[in-house]
């Protein structure tokens, strides 16, 4: 599945790990990076899946939360965005892709 998905990825985004990182996110998720990268497992690495969530953070698909007292760690917020399911729905399409159906098709009763 992750051979795929990240091929997948590849062509869509430029990207390995972009879709797999999206398919882990809700909208309205409050989250940490290590969250996510636990959430991923390895790879990808923490660098990996940290230069995603600043790329998803400039298209304003995710927010920084401000810091509180001494928190170390920083967290993000998942804008609403339908991008999330459409991201899970890919990672599932890629998972298990349909197979390819010969078709026939007739254009003025003769096939083709």
């Amino acid at each position: 599945m992750e051979h795929e998905t990240r091929a997948l990825s590849k062509v869509l985004f430029g990207a390995l790990y972009r879709l797999e990182v999206m398919a882990a996110i809700d909208a309205g998720d409050l989250f940490t990076l290590t969250q996510i990268a636990q959430r991923l497992g390895t790879p990808p690495s923490l660098s990996s899946v940290q230069k995603e969530l600043k790329i998803l953070e400039a298209a304003a698909l995710l927010g920084q939360q401000p810091r509180v007292g001494g928190m170390r760690e920083v967290y993000y917020v998942a804008e609403n965005s339908p991008i999330w399911d459409m991201a899970r729905a890919l990672v599932s399409k890629s998972a298990y892709p349909e197979p390819l159906q010969a078709t026939s098709s007739t254009t003025n009763g003769e096939q083709r």
